[in-house]
């Protein structure tokens, strides 16, 4: 190999904790930015399909966790499994705290995508390395505001954003905030009741 220049972007690290003393010893701006709204509302624009107030994802007997609505944020937290459900143990979760902010991690969207899930080799099977197709389309579940919406998600390209939209084709309004997105595999099934609803992940 003739040249190192691959390190000069692959070795590049900042302590985002010294952010604030940077910006203000260099006269810079910090400003939050101007996001368009796009796709993102702080109302509901779209009526919602059925109540959802917790979202439970189930990989495997090893890991799975559930999100749980706050009216008076209007966000979900997540919990996250502590043992595993081996030999028909119950369930047990823990909040999952956020080691950097010392809170519990939450979100203003919860996205559960179906997306096919293949082994690029026997070495990545033997060590369920899953490679993820997240082009085309697929089903998906979209959580805000203790509400579920049934939906489909298309990417036309690697390069292009990925859209959610209602089952009718209307784009899905997001509610601006963090949204963390569940990805499962093409034949894992769902089930719901009371707000409540069951994701089991089951590949491809």
């Amino acid at each position: 190999m003739t040249t190192r220049q691959i390190e000069v972007y692959n070795n590049s690290y900042f302590n985002t904790l010294l952010w604030d003393g940077c910006i203000a010893e260099n006269g810079l701006r910090n400003d939050r930015p101007a996001i368009r709204n796009g796709f993102f509302s702080d109302t509901v624009l779209q009526s919602a399909d059925l109540p959802g107030t917790k979202v439970y994802t189930y990989y495997s007997d090893y890991s799975y966790n559930y999100w749980e609505y706050v009216p008076g944020t209007g966000e979900y937290v997540r919990y996250q499994e502590t043992d595993d459900m081996r030999n028909g143990k119950e369930e047990k979760y823990e909040p999952l705290m956020d080691n950097v902010t010392s809170e519990q991690v939450h979100a203003a969207n919860v996205v559960v995508l179906f997306a096919y899930h293949t082994f690029a080799n026997p070495f990545n099977q033997e060590d369920e390395v899953y490679n993820i197709d997240l082009t085309g389309s697929g089903e998906a579940y979209v959580f805000r505001d203790g509400e579920a919406f049934v939906a489909r998600w298309y990417r036309t390209n690697k390069n292009q954003p990925l859209l959610l939209a209602g089952m009718n084709g209307t784009p899905i309004n997001m509610r601006p905030g963090i949204t963390f997105y569940e990805v499962i595999g093409t034949n894992s099934f769902a089930s719901q009741g009371d707000g409540e609803w069951f994701f089991h992940h089951a590949t491809p």
